[in-house]
């Protein structure tokens, strides 16, 4: 399947990505090199001018960026030929998805294809690249990870609606998962950090869409626990400090449970 992408303009930070329509008629950007700089001077945000900006190679930096399609990144050459094309197109940046399940088919054991050869063709076209880690979550269900989390669900549980069935969305509530994810995406993230020292990748989105498509909550064993558990100390004393602040539809909904303090999540909520 050809690789399609979409428009879309970015100010991002290094650790997640925000998303804007522009307008075709943007003007063009003109693409230079990345320039060779301290692996220290990473793309960051910070304060200028009264406003929060990006920051590569100590300049601000304002993302035009088409976007592949979720899984267009998988075919090596398409993706390098998507990737040219945007180029050529002015655009400055591109989205693009790293998969959890092709980075590591097997427990502990890496492949970093994907990412070395989005970089190579960023590199060549000098473009430069924000990440989307596909990895628990996407669109609020587990299609991305890989085999051996999805086929072991005692090891790695899913999210169970009211009715007692199991869904296709790994669970918030299970160390096991959280730990196998976030020791892939650190690895990612070292892989990166050695083999890109231009940094032409900018910036990287953790996670996509966590939700839970199909029902209300996690009603697994675990999830009930907690929900039957006390509100965290430290959530009760942040609204309390910023009630004037809150969501309507929040403040309401803890108003009229007498804006408690301590509690389970039904009492207080």
């Amino acid at each position: 399947m050809s690789p399609k992408y979409r428009l879309a303009s970015f100010v991002v930070p290094a650790l997640c990505a925000a998303f804007m329509t522009v307008n075709l008629q943007a003007a063009p950007v003109e693409n230079k090199p990345p320039v060779r700089v301290s692996i220290q001077d990473i793309p960051h945000l910070e304060k200028r001018d009264g406003m929060t900006k990006l920051i590569v190679d100590g300049r601000p930096f304002i993302c035009l960026a088409g976007e592949l399609s979720n899984t267009a990144s998988s075919d090596r050459e398409a993706t390098k030929a998507t990737i040219a094309r945007l180029a050529q197109a002015n655009f400055n940046t591109v989205l693009t998805v790293v998969s959890w399940d092709l980075v590591e088919p097997e427990e502990g054991k890496f492949d970093f294809s994907m990412i070395d050869y989005q970089i190579e063709a960023a590199r060549a076209n000098n473009v430069r690249l924000v990440f989307l880690w596909m990895a628990s979550w996407k669109n609020g269900l587990s299609h991305f990870p890989p085999l051996w989390v999805k086929a072991n669900q005692d090891r790695f549980p899913r999210v169970v609606n009211a009715q007692g069935k199991t869904l296709e969305i790994l669970s918030t509530l299970s160390e096991n998962n959280r730990n196998a994810d976030a020791t892939a995406f650190a690895a990612v993230m070292k892989h990166i950090r050695e083999v890109d020292k231009t940094h032409t990748v900018i910036a990287i989105q953790v996670e996509n869409e966590v939700g839970t498509m199909g029902t209300t909550r996690d009603f697994g064993p675990a999830a009930n626990a907690a929900f039957a558990g006390p509100v965290p100390k430290e959530l009760t004393d942040y609204l309390q400090k910023n009630k004037d602040h809150l969501r309507p539809e929040l403040k309401k909904i803890w108003d009229a449970a007498g804006d408690r303090t301590s509690g389970t999540w039904e009492q207080v909520y």
